[in-house]
């Protein structure tokens, strides 16, 4: 969850609006912020034979916990482990090659954060993006009240 801290303005202006208008303002930070972290992810994605996994790096809603939270995610495809690029999360996460009998035996091979790095080293500029949108969408929201 994202703390304003320090934006008393900003917060206060946002608790003002309608919830209908809050949602949409959240949404449209939360995406722009997602976009800026989506191109550093396909930067930072191993390039097979295919390029596969770079092109299916994407932003979409997220399932949100509480009724009227809002939610994005980036990532690969539907879901870790399913669809075309069912091998992203054996990238992200490292596993282990060779038959199960050989138990801790078997070769390892390690994981490689190429979502999960590049998300920690822009986290910060995510959040100055999504900042700025949500100010921009504000003013927006204030224009169309008028």
């Amino acid at each position: 969850m994202i703390q304003l801290e320090g934006l008393e303005r900003v917060k206060d202006a946002f608790t003002k609006l309608d919830i209908k208008v809050q949602r949409k303002v959240a949404r449209k930070a939360l995406r722009a912020g997602a976009k800026m972290l989506k191109q550093v992810i396909q930067m930072a994605a191993p390039v097979g034979k295919t390029g596969l996994l770079k092109k299916n790096v994407k932003v979409r809603g997220g399932r949100a916990n509480h009724r009227g939270d809002v939610a994005v995610v980036v990532g690969v495809g539907k879901k870790w482990f399913q669809g075309n690029t069912f091998y992203a999360g054996f990238i992200e996460f490292g596993h282990k090659i060779g038959p199960r009998e050989l138990g801790d035996n078997r070769k390892e091979y390690p994981a490689h954060d190429f979502i999960k790095a590049p998300f920690e080293a822009n986290q910060h500029a995510a959040l100055n993006d999504i900042v700025d949108e949500m100010i921009s969408q504000m003013d927006k929201a204030a224009q169309e009240s008028k």
